[in-house]
C-alpha cells in the first residue's frame, strides 16, 4: 500500500468517526447553541489557514446540504456532505459540481458517470482511450459503416496508460441482463442503452490501470458488475445533528 493511498484510508477512518467536528475547533457551546455561517477570513500561518479552509468548507457543506438539488442521501446532513467533499478532494475533484455524481453505498462513498474518467484524466497518466459500440459482425457502430441501427452485441473500451501498452475492455449487453436487479433498473437501459452500456468496460478499465488514481473508491457501474445489485441502505445512522445560526 503506497503512502498517498495509507493517508487516503486514514482519512476516510477519521471522517466516518465524526471526530472531524472538534478537530476543527468548534466548540460544544457553538456546536449546541449553533455554529455560524459567516465565512472566516483567511489569516495566521498556514496550518491555521488550513483550519480556516475546512471550518469554511463545512460551513458550506451546511448550507448546501439545504438545497433542493443536492442528492437525497447529503439532505439535511451537513456531516455527510463534509465526509463526501473530503473525500472528493482527495482523488482532485473537491468541486461541489462533483457531488451529485456520487452517492453513498453501503455507507462508503461511491462515484460514478463521467466523474472517474475526470479523475483520471486530471491525474495525467492516460495517454489513449478510444470507445465504442459493436455490431453481431464484430463491426464498429458509426456513421461510417451506416449501422447505427445494428443490433448491439457489446461495449468496447481501449485504455493506455503513459509508458505502458493499450489494453481492451468489453463487456456484452447479454452480460447486463443476467445482473440482479437489471429489471429494476431496466426503465434506465431502455432509455439510454449506450450510454449505460458504455460505462461498464470504461470503469472496468480505469480500475484495473489507474488504481493510483482511484484509490479503491467504489465506482457504481464496475462494483456493480463485480458483485450484482448494491442496495444502498436507507437506514444507516445519521450522525448527531450539529445546529447553526
Amino acid at each position: 500500500m503506497n503512502e498517498h493511498r495509507k493517508k487516503f484510508m486514514k482519512m476516510k477512518r477519521w471522517l466516518s468517526s465524526n471526530s472531524f467536528i472538534k478537530h476543527l475547533g468548534f466548540t460544544k457551546k457553538e456546536q449546541k447553541s449553533g455554529i455560524s455561517l459567516e465565512l472566516e477570513d483567511f489569516s495566521g500561518d498556514i496550518e491555521n489557514k488550513k483550519l480556516q479552509k475546512d471550518r469554511n468548507l463545512y460551513r458550506q457543506c451546511i448550507l448546501f446540504s439545504k438545497t433542493k438539488v443536492i442528492q437525497d442521501c447529503y439532505k439535511n446532513n451537513a456531516n455527510l456532505t463534509y465526509y463526501a467533499m473530503k473525500m472528493l478532494t482527495s482523488l482532485g475533484a473537491g468541486h461541489l459540481s462533483c457531488l451529485n455524481k456520487t452517492s453513498i453505498i453501503n455507507g462508503t462513498l461511491a462515484i460514478w458517470g463521467d466523474l472517474p474518467l475526470a479523475i483520471v484524466r486530471a491525474g495525467g497518466k492516460l495517454e489513449f482511450i478510444e470507445e465504442y459500440l459493436i455490431d453481431k459482425d464484430y463491426n464498429k457502430i458509426r456513421i461510417e459503416n451506416k449501422n447505427l441501427k445494428a443490433e448491439i452485441l457489446a461495449a468496447v473500451c481501449v485504455l493506455q496508460r503513459k509508458g505502458e501498452v493499450k489494453k481492451t475492455f468489453t463487456y456484452l449487453l447479454s452480460d447486463a441482463e443476467k445482473i440482479k436487479g437489471y429489471k429494476k433498473s431496466k426503465m434506465y437501459w431502455d432509455t439510454y442503452e449506450k450510454i449505460m452500456l458504455k460505462y461498464k468496460p470504461r470503469s472496468v478499465g480505469l480500475k484495473d490501470i489507474f488504481p493510483d488514481d482511484l484509490l479503491g473508491v467504489i465506482i457504481t457501474e464496475y462494483d456493480q458488475h463485480s458483485t450484482g445489485d448494491m442496495q444502498i441502505k436507507k437506514e444507516v445512522k445519521k450522525p448527531k445533528e450539529i445546529k447553526y445560526v
